[in-house]
């Protein structure tokens, strides 16, 4: 070996000794020709395996990349069908449980949780049992109750508000499970849980200020403002407390037991959809023109109204009105068919005061009891215990100890808002502002409270349900200017029942097989 590699040596300096002048061919032995042969071939069958490698390899990532390509499709696909499954479950004519149970509507067949069927919106494609085609793909679909075991991985525990019964839902929550199939077979398998969240307890376009020792409570006990909230006092918020604009008060999770926030509360945070809605909607809105007035028992116009003209014809009345006397209050009862016309208001428990501008109020609690009241006018309410829902195309006070619940109930909005299953309990609704104000004893209130303007909730005041300002500009000589909650009042929502929300997708996940 070592004769060998001295042989080397000497074979390369001789083959670069430049002085040499002797023939190329007398510079080298036969052994120095093997030697130099047999490194040649070594060399070459180095480069040949080098070669074979990084063929093999190139092969491979190409795989690789095709592969993941391929995969990225599928999951492309898989989450077009969720969103396909989202548009199609906010317009559902019905509920989630009827969602489960298929087209034929009945549990425990082949089609349950197929979305397809006459409960789908007619202007959108269903996904029928087989799957849809897309792209160059295509997607299945299939609908599970969020406490079936099939898409829950949870621990064994049933889901908030729900019962363990796989084929009714009661929470208003589903999980969409999507099969996405892309070129090639590849799949990406997608649980969508889509369901209906309810606004805040108290939710305002404009700027929010929560003070005193106001207390907004509950499961769904929270407040935000599309502006700037401020939480100050020893206000408390149970929930969170959020604004899109700037946030000032308490921080996160500061829930001291009395006062404070008990889950996130911060700025710069996502809007809520507030939908505007007037007393007597305009020709361009997404209502009805005579929406609240059919869903009306008694309209009371005040004295010389411009809106008279407009609701007798929106209500079909015109040949109602001989012999009315419209300077005086005119009194439509929608109790009896047909409806009648009179100038006689405290039949039904109202009075028209005219001084300082005019305005409603209500006299007898027992006589205007059971009944929805649209009123052209500002309204005030002191005292009394009934069930009475109260629309105001003006603003609306409401002071003393009154024991209000809504009687305008199960409203069932447009799709544009909110599903027909998500259905409206009114309360009051003012075309201007809600003012509030509870003494010693406390007033007490159930239902929805909105104001197209602003909101003020002050004294010792108990309201159940939610309350929302949409936050148009205030009119000059409308009682309030600003959204505020003080005081002692408490505002508390546990359901979400006869509430405003939305139909979202909450979150989703891929299934690994």
């Amino acid at each position: 070996m070592l004769k060998n590699f001295s042989s080397l040596f000497s074979f390369v300096n001789r083959r670069f000794h430049y002085g040499s002048r002797r023939s190329p061919a007398a510079e080298f032995s036969d052994e120095e020709r093997g030697i130099a042969l047999t490194l040649s071939i070594f060399v070459l069958g180095l480069l040949f395996l080098l070669g074979m490698a990084l063929a093999i390899s190139a092969g491979s990532e190409i795989e690789i990349s095709s592969s993941s390509e391929r995969n990225v499709q599928a999951l492309y696909i898989a989450d077009a069908g969720i969103n396909h499954a989202f548009d199609l479950l906010r317009g559902i004519d019905g509920d989630f449980t009827r969602v489960l149970a298929g087209a034929d509507n009945t549990p425990g067949t082949a089609d349950d949780g197929v979305l397809s069927g006459t409960i789908y919106p007619t202007d959108a494609a269903p996904i029928p049992q087989g799957g849809l085609s897309f792209g160059n793909g295509n997607y299945s679909a299939r609908a599970y109750d969020d406490n079936d075991p099939q898409v829950s991985f949870a621990p064994p525990v049933a889901p908030v508000a729900e019962d363990g019964d796989y084929s009714s839902d009661i929470n208003r929550r589903v999980v969409v499970r999507v099969t996405g199939t892309g070129p090639g077979g590849a799949q990406v398998v997608l649980d969508g849980m889509i369901g209906f969240v309810p606004y805040p307890a108290i939710a305002s376009n404009g700027g929010l200020t929560i003070t005193g020792d106001a207390t907004i409570q509950g499961n769904l006990g929270s407040a935000h403002s599309n502006s700037n909230l401020t939480v100050s006092g020893s206000a408390l918020i149970e929930q969170t407390a959020t604004a899109t604009g700037s946030y000032s008060g308490p921080p996160s999770e500061s829930f001291n037991g009395s006062s404070g926030v008990g889950g996130f509360a911060g700025g710069d945070q996502p809007r809520i959809d507030i939908p505007d809605f007037k007393p007597i909607p305009s020709s361009t809105d997404n209502l009805p023109r005579n929406f609240f007035l059919i869903r009306s028992d008694v309209i009371l116009v005040r004295p010389n109204s411009a809106n008279l003209n407009t609701i007798v014809t929106l209500l079909n009345l015109e040949s109602s009105m001989s012999g009315i006397n419209t300077s005086q209050p005119v009194i439509i009862n929608r109790t009896v068919s047909p409806p009648t016309v009179t100038n006689a208001a405290s039949a039904f428990g109202w009075g028209w005061n005219p001084g300082s501008g005019g305005r409603w109020a209500l006299e007898n609690a027992t006589t205007a009891n059971n009944r929805t009241y649209f009123i052209d006018g500002d309204v005030r309410i002191n005292g009394g215990n009934t069930n009475i829902s109260v629309i105001s195309t003006e603003s609306i006070s409401v002071q003393g100890n009154p024991t209000i619940n809504s009687k305008l109930n199960d409203v069932i909005l447009p799709r544009v808002y909110q599903p027909p299953f998500a259905r409206i309990n009114f309360l009051l609704l003012a075309g201007k502002d809600i003012d509030l104000q509870g003494t010693a004893s406390g007033l007490n209130l159930r239902g929805l409270i909105y104001a197209r303007e602003q909101i003020d909730l002050r004294g010792n005041g108990f309201f159940t349900g939610q309350v929302v300002s949409f936050g148009s500009t205030h009119t000059t000589g409308s009682p309030v200017s600003s959204n505020e909650v003080s005081g002692n009042f408490t505002l508390t929502l546990n359901s979400v029942d006869g509430t405003l929300g939305k139909v979202v997708i909450i979150s989703w996940r891929q299934v690994k097989k």
